[in-house]
């Protein structure tokens, strides 16, 4: 298994993509949530199955693009798996962690003015990284 977590470390890091970003959602007391998630596109649907296959989770998405989407839930399991392994894009997933324990200070809603700034400077790093900003 060892070795499939450094294959898919060497799959993130080629197509893979770390986001933590704040959008509007009404049913929420702010008027907004986060949303931390990972993807990893490729256009044979039937890789990307067997890769979902083999982790056990992960959502298949067939849009323009194809790609597997990767929850709050799953990233928690699957990012200290494939850590040891990244090179490329290491720092997002180190920053993707931070804002996965963040996110669980907030459900608690503890210190959330000093949570909420955190996310957003986690959010705008991870779009330096990328090269958006």
């Amino acid at each position: 298994m060892i070795e499939f977590y450094a294959y898919l470390a060497g799959l993130i890091d080629g197509e893979g993509c770390f986001l933590v970003h704040k959008h509007a959602n009404k049913k929420c007391s702010l008027g907004y949530s986060w949303q931390i998630s990972m993807t990893i596109t490729q256009n044979n649907n039937a890789f990307l199955q067997s890769i979902i296959n083999e982790l056990g989770y992960g959502q298949l998405v067939n849009s323009r693009a194809h790609f597997i989407a990767f929850s709050s839930n799953y990233l928690r399991k699957l990012i200290p798996k494939i850590a040891p392994y990244l090179r490329i894009k290491k720092p997002q997933a180190e920053l993707v962690m931070e804002a996965l324990s963040i996110a669980k200070l907030r459900i608690k809603h503890i210190n959330m003015e000093r949570t909420n700034q955190r996310l957003e400077e986690i959010e705008l790093e991870l779009k330096k990284l990328k090269g958006v900003l």
